[in-house]
């Protein structure tokens, strides 16, 4: 295949695994179980507080909510536009690389990979968007959270 020979086309497949690589990062996470008796686990998220003696859990729960709050809106909104985009992209490609593989011609070895890649970040992305929501509402809970001086940690449980 033409891809194969190419050096320009070798620099673009490589730089697109490290790119998809570098885009399938997590949240930096315990590998344990917060091993303190003090801390308190934010319901539905794998977020914990540390907690002291100084903390009134009235005003904590109200911290917790009003910042849940804050964000569920805005997180909703980007995962469906992330889904759409996606979707969109997935579908285009995948029809590109449907036609150029039935008509073939002279531009077929150049045309398909750029088209298949297309069409594969396309549907990561779709199927990624739920993720990278969860990943942006955990991270907005833990920004607003610190900005009202409490210390947030993550533990994800491995199944």
């Amino acid at each position: 295949p033409f891809f194969l020979y190419n050096p320009f086309m070798q620099i673009k497949i490589i730089s697109f695994i490290f790119l998809l690589l570098i885009c399938s990062c997590s949240l930096n996470e315990l590998k344990s179980t917060p091993g303190e008796t003090n801390i308190f686990n934010i319901k539905d998220t794998p977020a914990y507080i540390v907690m002291n003696d100084e903390i009134n859990m009235d005003v904590l729960l109200s911290d917790i909510s009003r910042c849940k709050e804050k964000f569920d809106v805005n997180t909703t909104a980007i995962s469906r536009v992330i889904k759409t985009l996606g979707g969109y992209t997935g579908l285009v490609g995948a029809f590109a690389v449907i036609d150029i593989l039935t008509t073939g011609g002279a531009l077929f070895q150049i045309l398909v990979l750029p088209t298949s890649l297309i069409a594969i970040a396309g549907w990561s992305l779709y199927s990624s968007a739920d993720a990278l929501s969860a990943l942006g509402q955990y991270k907005n809970l833990e920004t607003c959270l610190e900005n009202n001086g409490y210390d947030v940690v993550f533990y994800v449980e491995s199944k």
